[in-house]
């Protein structure tokens, strides 16, 4: 969200660096609702740690992580513990072109849990753990080297999504593909939404949300399947439409004609002219 207008934005002194401010937090007090110009990352290392981002609550287990993006409305709660908090100033990222897609990416918080790969999770672990020792130690460099590992902490998290993004994706498709073959098998019978639940093993409600998230419906895939039947069939001149419409499926030569015509733009008589035109 936007910053408030009505909370007064919290000052951030990078007292250590120009750009890092890096500790290992065991402080038990809460921080009330704030924003600040600059990006928050949060990794328990010691019991959970509850967040309250966008009106939404966090609790972050050990070695979570959640990145707060700038100008984000956000409270703290007390808790005891321990957990390495990183403050990044956002000057340095968001005139940089070259940064667009991870900006664009962090534009909201972003949560890695344990639903996420393990192996993931612990190259992100090793990279907060690694700033948090360059920036007590302080070498020469200290601002560059920090800087390059944010920017390959933000680059690892956006692939990942991606990664994860894309194999929901394909896991959509390949579901889609199962429903459509299983329609193919039996468009010309009464079949219903239940008997094709059953017949994949989904439960009626999952199989909704993966066609409701696909942007069609059981009724949609059904109709379209009947009607290219339909379509071949009044290729045959010969051929009654009133058993085309029942061969395809349909229990009413109504129905056929009205979501033939919703379908292809014409009724099935008209179809049928236009091809034998078009074959002659």
């Amino acid at each position: 969200m936007s910053a408030n207008q009505n909370y007064e934005p919290e000052n951030i002194v990078f007292y250590h660096t120009p750009c890092f401010l890096i500790y290992d937090s065991p402080e038990v007090k809460e921080y009330p609702l704030h924003w600040h110009n600059a990006f928050e990352i949060i990794m328990p290392t010691e019991n959970i740690f509850p967040v309250i981002c966008g009106g939404k609550e966090y609790i972050l287990r050990e070695n979570e992580l959640l990145i707060i993006p700038p100008a984000e409305l956000h409270t703290l709660k007390a808790q005891h513990g321990r957990r390495i908090i990183m403050l990044c100033d956002n000057e340095m990222l968001k005139d940089n072109p070259a940064l667009n897609e991870i900006n664009m990416l962090f534009s909201e918080p972003v949560l890695i849990d344990s639903s996420c790969d393990s192996i993931f999770i612990s190259e992100l672990n090793g990279i907060i753990d690694s700033m948090l020792n360059i920036y007590n130690a302080s070498p020469p460099l200290c601002e560059t080297i920090l800087f390059n590992h944010l920017i390959t902490l933000f680059i690892k998290i956006a692939g990942y999504k991606k990664s994860s993004d894309r194999s929901n994706e394909n896991s959509k498709n390949d579901k889609l593909t199962l429903i459509k073959k299983y329609i193919d098998s039996r468009y010309t019978e009464p079949v219903t939404l239940d008997e094709l639940a059953d017949a994949i093993g989904y439960s009626k409600y999952h199989l909704s949300r993966i066609l409701s998230s696909s942007g069609v419906s059981f009724a949609d895939i059904l109709n379209e399947r009947r009607i290219r039947a339909a379509e071949t069939m009044l290729h045959d001149k010969n051929c009654p439409i009133t058993r085309i419409a029942l061969d395809s499926g349909f229990t009413s030569i109504t129905t056929f004609n009205r979501i033939f015509r919703r379908i292809k733009g014409c009724t099935p008589t008209r179809f049928r002219q236009l091809y034998n035109e078009n074959n002659l």
